[in-house]
């Protein structure tokens, strides 16, 4: 019961929490909440006091109850008793996380890597401070583990029920560039896309030093990882030579059922794109580690065992896109790989043949190939960022966009490799220190294909079947 004491009305029994009325102030009631010792600033005024903005005493009482409600879990959440809004929260933590994307650790990495670093800032921006900050009107210090709870559920239904059902393109920045995609609104995000939004959450507690709430772990499961068997690879590179063909003159638009370049500038977009599923093919590179690639990472000085030219590529520990220093590796391609490498330097140092159809080279005539060069690169030597919209178009045009319901993408390629090695009898060892994995991993996503290869010894005829497949690929 509040009991009232010289003007003063007492709401807390050990006298924590009291509010004042002033004449003076038009009898406009303040809230006077004290301390704990440790907080005081100064220890002759060891109070907070806020105004509480109305006459009425009832709601001066709730209002009251509500402010120390709130700085009490504050207190507790935090150990201070500021108050700092979400965004200003996140951009502390983004303006202290960009300068180290630059700073090199002892391993000569970035301390904070480029790709988490862009992560992040999409998750806050696109999904946490709309939701903690606008939904739900919260501080770092008063989300809740109900709060985070409620945060999954309108995550998953962003794009279907959420905010963003009427949304149809995603702008994003790559290499200075506004860039835009289609929405995928036909499913629930993947739940390791969830999980990075709270991988960025996490981060924003710790630096802060706020004390996380409890949060319910994102279980990432290892789906099926669409890929390509044979006949379907097979499928792709042919559609991939022959899109990069210039239709003729009087010539139909598509040959074979896959559509022809209707110009030379679409043509060696494409040879480029044929000379990447080749690369991508035949070394399981990550799609990013190959697009991260230089010169110097390549030595083409290599002689193998039966006297034939071959390449090793060299990712480093200070690669861009690896996903940790432990990944750095020497890769040692298939033939398919060098095959795809060899027609990239012919396309860069003698250009698109026959020149009577495109006219020059594809780099700009004052640009020299240097160790220092990107190997995939736009004609003014800047780095291609990806083949991901051109890879898309090839799938589409190939009959080949899905498997098990799942779309393919540049990843797939990498999956592939990984089939196409485990069939062939290659040990599980040798493969994943070629991509840059674990046995374990391996085990885990490709158990029946390796399954597979232990269910029977290789037979002459699959052997066969397999080298003639090849054959025409690399030989075309």
């Amino acid at each position: 019961m509040a009991v009232a004491e010289s003007g003063v009305v007492v709401l807390d029994p050990e006298g924590a929490l009291r509010i004042y009325s002033r004449k003076d102030r038009g009898g406009t009631w303040t809230a006077k909440i004290t301390l704990p010792m440790e907080l005081r600033r100064n220890p002759r005024n060891p109070y907070v006091k806020k105004d509480l903005g109305t006459t009425n005493r009832d709601e001066a009482v709730r209002k009251a109850w509500d402010e120390f409600n709130r700085l009490t879990h504050r207190i507790k959440a935090t150990g201070t008793i500021s108050t700092v809004t979400l965004p200003d929260r996140v951009k502390a933590y983004l303006d202290w996380a960009e300068p180290r994307t630059k700073l090199m650790g002892r391993d000569n990495r970035p301390i904070f890597k480029v790709q988490e670093f862009k992560k992040q800032s999409t998750s806050f921006t696109r999904y946490l401070i709309p939701y903690f900050e606008k939904v739900k009107a919260r501080t770092l210090e008063t989300i809740t583990s109900e709060d985070i709870a409620e945060f999954r559920e309108w995550r998953l239904a962003y794009y279907i029920t959420g905010p963003g059902r009427d949304q149809d393109v995603i702008e994003y920045q790559r290499g200075g560039k506004t860039l835009k995609r289609p929405v995928r609104k036909s499913s629930q995000p993947a739940s390791s896309t969830v999980a990075k939004d709270f991988v960025a959450l996490k981060a924003l507690f710790k630096f802060h030093k706020v004390k996380l709430p409890d949060i319910a772990p994102v279980r990432v499961r290892p789906g099926v990882r669409p890929g390509f068997d044979d006949d379907e690879f097979q499928q792709l590179f042919i559609a991939a030579r022959i899109r990069s063909r210039i239709r003729k003159k009087n010539e139909s638009e598509t040959f074979r059922d896959f559509h022809l370049a209707l110009d030379p500038i679409v043509a060696v977009k494409r040879r480029l794109l044929l000379c990447f599923v080749m690369f991508m093919a035949g070394t399981g590179l990550r799609p990013q580690e190959v697009m991260w690639l230089k010169f110097e990472n390549i030595r083409d000085d290599v002689v193998d065992q039966d006297g034939n030219t071959s390449i090793r590529i060299i990712v480093q520990p200070n690669h861009p896109a690896l996903k940790h220093h432990t990944h750095a590796r020497t890769v040692v391609p298939t033939p398919l790989a060098v095959r795809g490498y060899r027609h990239l330097l012919n396309l860069y140092v003698h250009g698109f043949k026959p020149e009577s159809m495109f006219g020059k080279r594809y780099l700009n005539p004052d640009l020299k190939i240097t160790k220092q060069s990107w190997i995939w690169m736009h004609p003014t030597g800047e780095r291609i960022a990806s083949f991901d919209g051109g890879f898309d178009e090839l799938l589409e045009d190939a009959g080949l966009l899905r498997q098990f319901g799942e779309k393919r993408s540049p990843y797939s390629l990498r999956h592939y490799y990984a089939t196409d090695r485990i069939l062939a009898g290659i040990p599980l060892s040798f493969i994943a220190d070629n991509m840059g994995t674990s046995e374990a991993m391996l085990r885990s996503h490709y158990k029946h294909t390796i399954a597979e290869m232990h269910s029977r010894p290789l037979s002459q005829e699959r052997e066969k079947r397999r080298t003639s497949v090849f054959d025409r690929i690399v030989g075309s």
